[in-house]
Parts: C-alpha cells; structure tokens; sequence
C-alpha cells in the first residue's frame, strides 16, 4: 500500500481525529488498523503493515480515546492486565454506519515502560456475505445442511474465519426454518441484516449481552436453539459445551486457532487437564461433522484469496478414528491421511486456484514449501505457466519471471 493518511493533526490525535482515520481507513480497504504509543498510525492492507502517520502517538492521547469510545475506566481496566474487546461505530456523511472489531491491549511502551497500548480496529463489512463471493466449496455448504454436531473453521489470526461463518449462516438462515443463536465477542456482523431470511437468528455479545461465555453455555440450552454458534472453542468448558449440545442434537458451529485440519481436535482438547483429554477427544470425534481450514493469500490482480483444505466426517470415519484412539494419544497422522484420501488438502487447492491464475508463482511456492513436495509439485509450473499466458492471464514478461524462477530453483 502506497500513500498516507493526509488528514492527519500533527499535534494532537484525539476521538474526532479517530473517527476520521477510521473512515480514511474503510475507503481504501484496510483489513486492520494499528495504533500504538510511541508509534505512528500504521495500517495491513493484503497482508502488508505500512506506516501511513508521521506522529509519534502519546500515552495520554490513546487513554483518552479509550475513555471516550469505551468507557472511562478502560485505562484501568488495561493496567490490570484485561483486555478489552468491543464493537465501534462511525457515521458517514451519508448518515450510514460503518462498523469496526476493537481490542485494546496493554504492552511494554518505549524504553521499557509499563505505559503502552496497543488498539488493532478491523473494519467490519455492511453486508453479510454469500457464499458465492467467498467461493464456499459446494461440499462445504452441504455438510452445514447437517441436523447436529461440530462445523469448525480453523486459522491463523486474520484468515476470515468469522467472514466464513457468517456466509454460512447466512446460507442457513436463508434456506431453512431454524433458531439460530450466537455467542460472539464482539458480534462482526449483522445477521439479523440478512435479506429474505426464514430463520430466526438472534445475537448476543459477550461480555455486553451476556458476562462471560461461562455463562453463554449455561444460557445457550436455555434458549431451545436448532443452531448455536460459538464465536471462538477457546477454552474446556465453551470446548465442552460444543461438544454437549451436539449430542444433545444441536449443529454448532465454531472457529479454532489452527494450522491444519489435522492438528484441530489435538489443539482443543490440550485445553483439557492430562487425565481427561483422551475421554474429550473420544466425544470430540464422535461429534465432528466438518473441519475447515483456511488461509488468506494476495490474489492475482488484487486482493486476497482464501486457500482451503477441509474434511467431513462421516461415520465410517469416526469409527476408525475412535478405534485409533484404543493405542494412541494423538489423531493427527490418522487424520492427516483421511484429508488426503476422502477430504481436500490445503496443496490440492492450491493447485487448483494455481491453474486457474487466482494465485502467482511466489504464493504457490510458498505453499509447496509448507505442505508439498518440491521435486513433484513445482514440475507443474511450466505447463501452468504457458497455458495463462495462452488465455491472457499473465502477460509475457510475467511468463518469462516465471519460467526463469524455475529454472534458478532447479539449479539450487
């Protein structure tokens, strides 16, 4: 990203000043936005921070801020050692409201201090998104047609978890006559905003609506739901109640801090204490329906593209998996071969939105060199190559990089 933020005030940076970089921000499609003390403004955009400020930001400024957008106290509350998480919204000139995802956290300040802060503000899309704009795999939105169990979507921080999510629940929410509830900190979208809905779709945000989600899975059975969404299986007990209610016969749907479909159930049940996590992988096998994972990586011509492997769980699947779990502890080589052979790798996409010219050489090696196999799956290139030059989807001076990158990769 080129350019900076002209509006700047250059001596004080106050609430006015915010709400105006926010909205600088949204218009030229930021993911995220960062603010911290002894630093200046600084923006992601398609994976990339670039400094788009010139003042160095004061302690007292961000304080005040907070204060004003949050509550009084928030600086406090950050000292303490809370972080905070809340939802922010701007007005346009036209009168219409752009949302934004807030988290406030304390840091070390410069030279050591105890006085830092640091706010990442993500702008959050007015329109719920269809499946169609995310390229959902139709497999996918089968498996979520599903009358109980687990959907999890899994990633890194920043992969659109919760942006996929909500396309699914939008699908849902569209296609079907069910009472959806959601547990989210903070709620991103607006899914009682979904058009033409048959659903009843009802959304509470943890810690406003409800104080903790502690108590959101006590108060989530509570509310005779078909579906229950739980923003983040972040701990055993919000891990434990996904797992309850989907035995109970509700579809939950979920998202996890992951690396790959096959380190998901492993993952969570770590948050269990040593004598009860092969008892919680047990009941978390026996509940999986679906495990996505996804990352986010630039696109051809601009943007960013979402690279997916996933597997759904059938219950041939489980039953193996359950009788792998009498002489192991782990699941993950047991699991990692079933997305091989019944799921879809995250190289197999990769591949695929490869030859479609969605993704550049760079990104594909990038991938090769995380999950595939060098010697195998780069021999692919020329013939990809050749064929997007034939359908003018790269240029010849494109094709040429390329063709030469391989030929300096084999002499390597």
């Amino acid at each position: 990203m080129t350019g900076s933020w002209e509006d700047e005030n250059l001596t004080n940076f106050n609430k006015e000043g915010f709400d105006k970089f926010l909205r600088w921000c949204f218009e030229n499609d930021v993911s995220d936005i960062l603010i911290e003390t002894g630093e200046v403004l600084a923006v992601k955009k398609f994976g990339e921070v670039t400094d788009v400020g010139s003042k160095i930001l004061r302690y007292d400024e961000i304080t005040g801020i907070l204060g004003e957008i949050y509550q009084p106290a928030s600086a406090s509350l950050l000292k303490s050692g809370e972080e905070l998480n809340f939802k922010y919204l701007v007005c346009k000139e036209d009168d219409s409201v752009i949302r934004f995802r807030v988290n406030a956290t304390s840091c070390q300040g410069s030279e050591g201090s105890d006085d830092g802060i640091e706010i990442v503000v993500r702008p959050i899309p007015g329109t719920v998104p269809d499946c169609d704009d995310l390229d959902i795999e139709e497999e996918i939105r089968k498996a979520c047609s599903a009358q109980y169990g687990i959907i999890l979507i899994t990633g890194p921080t920043g992969s659109g978890k919760s942006t996929t999510i909500a396309a699914l629940l939008k699908m849902i929410g569209v296609k079907y006559r069910r009472h959806i509830v959601t547990f989210e900190s903070p709620i991103e979208f607006d899914l009682k905003s979904i058009p033409n809905r048959k659903s009843r779709i009802v959304q509470s945000e943890v810690p406003i609506n409800l104080g903790s989600f502690s108590a959101a899975t006590v108060n989530s059975l509570r509310r005779a739901p078909d579906i229950i969404f739980f923003g983040e299986a972040r701990d055993a007990e919000v891990i434990s109640a996904c797992i309850r209610e989907a035995q109970t016969g509700h579809l939950v749907l979920s998202t996890v801090h992951t690396n790959s479909v096959a380190m998901t159930p492993s993952r969570m049940v770590d948050e269990f204490d040593p004598a009860e996590r092969k008892g919680a992988t047990s009941k978390l096998v026996d509940a999986l329906r679906l495990i996505v994972h996804q990352r986010l990586y630039p696109k051809m011509g601009g943007g960013r593209i979402a690279i997916r492997e996933f597997l759904i769980f059938t219950e041939e699947m489980r039953r193996k998996l359950l009788f792998a779990l009498l002489t192991k502890d782990d699941l993950g080589s047991e699991i990692e071969k079933l997305v091989k052979e019944n799921g879809k790798p995250l190289l197999s996409d990769a591949k695929k939105k490869f030859r479609e010219g969605c993704i550049d050489l760079s990104t594909y090696i990038t991938i090769v060199n995380e999950v595939g196999d060098k010697d195998k799956d780069l021999k692919i290139v020329p013939e990809v190559a050749k064929k997007l030059l034939q359908k003018s989807l790269i240029n010849k001076i494109t094709y040429d990089t390329w063709i030469s990158d391989m030929r300096i990769l084999e002499e390597a």
